[in-house]
């Protein structure tokens, strides 16, 4: 799957998701909003209902000494359940229309205060003893209208809570998928050419061999015959080597190798692979130091693996040293641990690709290391191997210079051998 068709994928799903909640929020508003309606019209009536009931008294006088708290708070109580509302409220009688003074026909909980604030009210005119006009209004109050609202309606918060979570959810896994395959696809290419590459090379080689061997010229020239089979026998290792890599990576997903563990000098397999590099790194006028501090050696092991392990590290050290290699090699011990540590002056990694040389096709493709050749197995491979006897493998680079000595240094850790 191409780039752009991935980030038109993944801006549909965005511009999808975002409508998605946004009508979401837009539906829960719409109910709370027609909620909080149907409660204004609700209480409106009833309080119309209450303000009708205490109309009947013509004279001040007999208002306030008939009308009490507990015949309003009854009135309420009853219209509030013929309507399946159980709301709480705070009610009051105040006299006069300029300087109001609350009456003693009042819930408890309402304040001086709440008379500004009162949803509803209503004035009644009544005459005293004397014939005069005053006024009694009624005010009516819902503290924790918006609390109530929020309870009735908390599942029309949770379900689209959840809803929007399993949507999040769900996006983001597929983009990681999407972004997985896409790195997997990426990965086959360059592994398929990479490979292709290789083998490409030995084979021309060895047909232009068999090619020179055929030649009149040739055919009767006993060392150029040598030489051209040393070449073919060169290559057809250098090919059966890839072929192995392969295999041992195949054995090693599936968890279908066996360890041939033996008791194993780990200075002797470190000398042994650094004989086995040697002459490459002369070749390039490079040079190995040695350093074998550890006086506790043996481990349980196997031989062949630990000694491809070794060569493994030994040859990325010298490939990713665009100079003349310098190589340092030190064994140690610690807690009861043989350590191994592969030290070179190479071109060194980024944290990025600090986190990612252990996996299985990776490779470092900048800088001066494009050229480099391989499947990108080996640290994979090794790590599997190190794992497998119970060992640890650890890395430090620098690729700047500037925090320290340019470079890199790989740390292997194996449990001694118990006596």
């Amino acid at each position: 799957m191409s780039k752009l068709k991935i980030r038109f994928i993944v801006t549909l799903l965005c511009f999808s998701l975002i409508g998605i909640i946004i009508f979401q929020l837009f539906w829960v508003k719409k109910a709370i909003s027609e909620k909080k309606q149907q409660i204004r019209i609700s209480a409106s009536e009833i309080f119309n209902i209450v303000a009708n009931k205490i109309d009947i008294f013509i004279d001040y006088e007999s208002f306030i000494k008939k009308t009490n708290t507990e015949t309003i708070d009854s009135i309420l109580k009853s219209e509030f359940k013929k309507r399946d509302i159980y709301l709480k409220y705070e009610f009051a009688l105040v006299s006069g229309l300029v300087d109001e003074k609350l009456l003693p026909a009042h819930s408890l909980g309402f304040t001086d205060d709440m008379i500004s604030i009162s949803s509803l009210k209503k004035t009644i005119a009544l005459a005293d003893y004397n014939g005069d006009i005053k006024w009694v209004t009624l005010y009516m109050n819902f503290p924790d209208k918006d609390k109530f609202i929020l309870k009735s309606y908390w599942i029309l918060f949770l379900i689209p809570f959840l809803f929007s979570l399993i949507i999040i959810s769900t996006f983001t896994a597929t983009i990681m998928i999407i972004l997985r395959q896409k790195r997997i696809s990426d990965i086959k290419t360059d592994f398929i050419n990479n490979m292709t590459h290789e083998f490409k090379t030995p084979i021309a080689t060895i047909s232009l061999a068999v090619d020179a061997i055929n030649n009149p010229k040739v055919i009767d020239d006993k060392e150029q015959i040598k030489n051209y089979t040393r070449i073919i026998k060169e290559e057809n290792i250098r090919m059966n080597t890839h072929v192995e890599q392969v295999l041992q990576m195949s054995l090693l997903d599936k968890k279908d190798f066996n360890l041939n563990l033996q008791s194993i000098d780990m200075n002797d397999i470190v000398l042994r692979a650094i004989d086995k590099i040697k002459l490459i790194i002369d070749k390039r006028e490079g040079c190995i130091n040695l350093d074998l501090n550890a006086a506790n050696t043996i481990i349980k092991g196997d031989e062949n693996h630990l000694l491809t392990v070794l060569i493994n590290l030994l040859d990325n050290a010298n490939k990713y040293s665009p100079e003349k290699p310098e190589i340092i090699v030190s064994t140690k011990n610690s807690n009861n641990m043989f350590v191994v540590s592969v030290k070179d002056n190479g071109i060194g990694m980024s944290k990025e690709h600090l986190s990612k040389i252990f996996d299985k096709f990776y490779r470092v493709t900048t800088g001066n290391v494009q050229n480099v050749k391989g499947f990108g197995l080996g640290l994979s491979y090794s790590k599997a191997i190190i794992l497998a006897h119970n060992g640890t493998i650890s890395v430090i680079s620098n690729s700047d210079g500037k925090s320290g000595e340019k470079g890199s240094t790989f740390n292997i850790q194996f449990p001694l051998e118990v006596v």
